[in-house]
């Protein structure tokens, strides 16, 4: 019985499997996809990672498409009095970007919106 695998490999790729020789390995042993992660390191990095993809992908005549995973905004939450605050339906939640001590009515975050305050309800 000859058996088709439907399945793709994605592979994510990190400074350990950066490297030319790195890359041929992982296109010959069935990776399918190549996945880069750009919440880390910087674009000149990936610019030789993908041009490095493309050569090796070429010269083994093995199509692997590039996904990029591209880094998002980050808002991360000023300190919290308890240290932890848990939301419940209905409740309303000031968030501001002044520097305060997070409470269950009111967090801040190192956000810059055009109004100084912003209300989210749950």
């Amino acid at each position: 019985m000859n058996w088709v695998r439907r399945a793709k490999i994605v592979c994510t790729l990190g400074p350990a499997t950066f490297s030319p020789s790195a890359i041929e390995n992982l296109i010959r042993t069935g990776m399918d996809v190549a996945r880069l992660n750009f919440s880390h390191g910087d674009y000149p990095i990936y610019d030789r990672v993908i041009r490095t993809i493309r050569e090796k992908s070429h010269r083994l005549k093995k199509f692997i498409p590039i996904v990029q995973d591209l880094q998002g905004p980050k808002l991360r939450t000023g300190e919290l009095e308890n240290k932890e605050l848990e939301l419940k339906r209905g409740q309303r939640l000031l968030v501001t970007t002044q520097e305060i001590m997070g409470t269950q009515d009111m967090i801040s975050v190192p956000f810059q919106p055009k109004s100084q305050k912003f209300l989210l309800q749950t």
